[in-house]
């Protein structure tokens, strides 16, 4: 033994694995196992009391739980069966014999509620004026000890409790264990019936014969008040009717305790159901609980005994060969992490230490890579079909897509697009609501392609279009490939146009085997999209089929362009967008194709550029801005195309141009006024004053109801009326010559003041001098 020491020693001495330890594992290899079984009968007796006891409440849960459920379940089909105009109070002074129709489906209800829960096994119907209980079989008459124990029921307070030992059957004289009433009314403080429901005694048993796990204990149910409702089991009930008693003094709640009986210990656990006031009784003898226990434990302690001689021959082996590969472990750990050579006191330790951080940094690692995936591939795809990683080479391309989870060896791409329109015709979104609509149209994508083409990438690009990227295997041939890509097409317009109620377009590019050419087949999609035929709601376009058209040549509407210019010159703006509605009508007539009221507008927005510089309006957006024609080709939409021209040409010029006018107008009509105050007497007709003025008629009155309110003739009536009206308050002229000072004759005179004043002169004069 000394020698063996002096070993460990010198061992611990050079650095390596410490004497300490060894001594330790031979020590834990040469303990007397006879502990280990004792300890192990001991610990495995209480773990096996507390698994009993945990598995006891479990089963006492579930059982309550399942109880109460079903009792609430109960509780609710009778609330509804109650609410169900079948039980109204009609049914009170219901005759049987004159409504035969209705007692059928009385009759039939029952069997309906019974056969709503397993826990009722027959369900009838006891209506009190009657006195006859309907049953699915028939009317029955009970004598009258059953009619009093119904009676009894009815004066209950509660609408829904439990009742004890009624007639299982009114035609027998079986009883059952337990019943629900239910009360017709059940809030009424007079029922005038009441629904019956017997529970099944043969349901009760079965669950609580379930409760135990072995046959060697018992179980029964009972009321909180000590009567059976699921008696024990006759060889059971010497050990019950003391255990009841036990039980009765310890009830509230779920409980264990070890009870003693004929000198053996039982486990006894209880609970209760607390919607129904039951309590529920198993125990089990610790005996037939601690047995596999009490074995396991005299086959450790006979086979540890034979353990420790083979222990103790091969503790100095072992010992010997432990700490080669321990060795190599450090030396590892040392090469990873030069300089802490001299730092290892305890080599197991420092092991432990060094797997642990390994382990930390290597879970952060997979955690960051797991979150950032998604969004690397996400920005790859971006990246790969905008072009931007032009000066990648096929296999770098590919290579990169293997790291980020693609199977792109031996694959062709496609790529569908799918482009959505008519955000703004059905009035369902608005335009903000663009990137709503491409992020639901990409999760509709992604959904509806999982099943078809298993590994294909969904790219949402945020302006109402998305991309499908699917990698195929290289040795589909058309034939095989299109209907498959025809199928998701169809199935993705379908389903898109439904849901969103849009207008959707799919176009499949051509297919190919590299991955570098995907970014010229979105291009060529994208391109293929302006031919799109505006007046389909839903359409594909396979790219392999497509032929590029000449430019759309259109029967441009030159004639409507030139009243549409003549209104805007004018400032007419109601009649100016009605006109460039016009416009847009005979271009969508004549051309179905984007591309073809797109170069309709890209014309029109020319003429209107010209006719600002010669009216001299440089402060408009065609020429402050520069991006307009950008923000032209960008839009898709006839509706949103008709849109932007109103709000981004047509509306900043007649904002300009009424301001402008409503200036010139003000201008013009108290130049025009002030002569008019002299010479109101005076035929000046509207062409003559407009010449004065060197303005036009149309537009001097224009102007006089803009700023006055009224048109120029009724301004000169009125402005002559108040001219009149001094003299024949302030004078005694005559009412002729008061009508030629203002250059009226006197019968129009007369008339013209009537309907503007509501008198006649004279009557003006004599109401003015009374009130004088």
């Amino acid at each position: 033994m000394r020698r063996w020491f002096d070993w460990l020693q010198s061992r611990s001495a050079r650095g390596n694995i410490s004497a300490a330890d060894l001594i330790l594992v031979l020590l834990i290899t040469s303990v007397p196992s006879v502990f280990i079984a004792i300890s192990t009968y001991m610990i495995g007796t209480g773990e096996i009391k507390k698994e009993a006891l945990r598995s006891h409440q479990l089963k006492f849960e579930q059982f309550s739980e399942t109880m109460n459920k079903r009792l609430d379940q109960i509780a609710l089909v009778m609330s509804r069966w109650s609410a169900n105009s079948l039980y109204g109070n009609h049914l009170d002074r219901l005759v049987f014999i004159d409504n035969i129709d209705r007692m059928h489906e009385v009759m039939e209800s029952p069997l309906v509620v019974g056969g709503s829960n397993v826990l009722i096994d027959e369900a009838h119907l006891f209506l009190n004026r009657q006195k006859a209980v309907i049953t699915p079989d028939g009317i029955y008459y009970p004598n009258p000890e059953q009619l009093e124990s119904y009676v009894s029921l009815l004066d209950q307070k509660e609408g829904l409790f439990l009742a004890y030992g009624l007639p299982a059957t009114v035609s027998s004289n079986r009883t059952a264990t337990v019943s629900i009433i239910f009360k017709i009314p059940w809030h009424s403080d007079h029922p005038f019936g009441a629904f019956v429901l017997n529970l099944s005694n043969k349901e009760l048993e079965q669950m609580i014969r379930s409760i135990p796990s072995d046959e060697t204990g018992t179980a029964f149910l009972m009321r909180d008040t000590g009567e059976w409702i699921v008696p024990p089991e006759s060889r059971d009930e010497a050990l019950s009717l003391p255990l009841k008693e036990a039980v009765l003094r310890r009830k509230g709640g779920t409980d264990s305790f070890v009870y003693r009986w004929n000198g053996a210990d039982y486990m006894v656990s209880f609970g209760e159901v607390t919607k129904a006031g039951w309590l529920y009784v198993t125990a089990a003898p610790l005996s037939e609980l601690t047995k596999p226990v009490l074995r396991t434990s005299r086959l450790i302690l006979l086979s540890s005994m034979a353990g420790i001689l083979a222990a103790l021959a091969l503790a100095l082996f072992a010992s010997r060969r432990l700490y080669q590969p321990i060795g190599r472990l450090v030396q590892l750990f040392h090469a990873g992490r030069p300089g802490q050579e001299g730092n290892v006191k305890h080599e197991i330790e420092f092991i432990e230490q060094q797997w642990s951080r390994l382990t930390r940094e290597s879970r952060s690692l997979q955690e960051n890579l797991k979150r950032s995936l998604p969004s690397l591939r996400e920005g790859f795809l971006l990246q790969l079909v905008q072009g931007h990683l032009y000066a990648w080479d096929e296999a770098g391309l590919k290579q990169r897509m293997e790291q980020l989870g693609w199977d792109a060896a031996d694959k062709q791409f496609v790529i569908l697009l799918i482009q959505l329109s008519g955000l703004t015709e059905h009035g369902r979104f608005k335009e903000q609501d663009r990137r709503l609509i491409s992020f639901a149209a990409a999760n509709i994508t992604e959904e509806l392609a999982a099943p078809h083409l298993p590994g294909s990438s969904v790219i949402n690009f945020q302006d109402l279009s998305v991309g499908l990227l699917c990698m195929l295997p290289r040795e589909w041939k058309r034939e095989e490939l299109r209907p498959r890509l025809y199928g998701l097409a169809q199935e993705l317009i379908s389903a898109l146009g439904k849901v969103l109620g849009l207008e959707v377009t799919v176009l499949i590019s051509r297919s190919t085997d590299q991955a570098g050419d995907i970014p010229e087949r979105l291009e060529q999609a994208r391109h293929a999209a302006r031919y799109r035929d505006m007046q389909a709601a839903r359409q594909m376009i396979d790219m392999e089929e497509f032929v590029p058209r000449p430019r759309p040549v259109i029967s441009y509407p030159f004639a409507l362009e030139k009243e549409f210019l003549h209104l805007m010159r004018l400032g007419l703006a109601e009649e100016a967008y009605a006109k460039f509605g016009e416009f847009m009508l005979e271009i969508k007539r004549a051309g179905s194709r984007e591309m073809a009221v797109q170069q309709a507008l890209f014309q029109l927005m020319g003429s209107v550029r010209r006719m600002l510089i010669e009216l001299g309006f440089i402060h408009h957006p065609l020429f402050t801005e520069g991006r307009l024609l950008e923000e032209l080709i960008a839009v898709r939409e006839p509706v949103a195309l008709e849109r932007w021209f109103a709000q981004r040409i047509m509306e900043p010029y007649l904002e300009q141009f009424g301001r402008m006018q409503n200036f010139h107008a003000r201008q013009l009509v108290e130049q025009a006024m002030e002569p008019l105050q002299h010479h109101y007497h005076e035929d000046w007709s509207l062409e003559e004053c407009a010449e004065r003025l060197s303005a036009s008629p149309y537009t001097l009155s224009r102007s006089f109801k803009q700023v006055a309110g009224v048109s120029y003739v009724d301004y000169i009536m009125g402005l002559r009326i108040d001219k009149a009206k001094e003299p024949l308050i302030g004078t005694q002229l005559k009412i002729s010559e008061i009508a030629e000072r203002v250059g009226y004759q006197h019968s129009y005179f007369n008339k013209i003041f009537k309907s503007a004043a509501g008198l006649t002169p004279t009557q003006y004069r004599e109401q003015f001098r009374k009130q004088a």
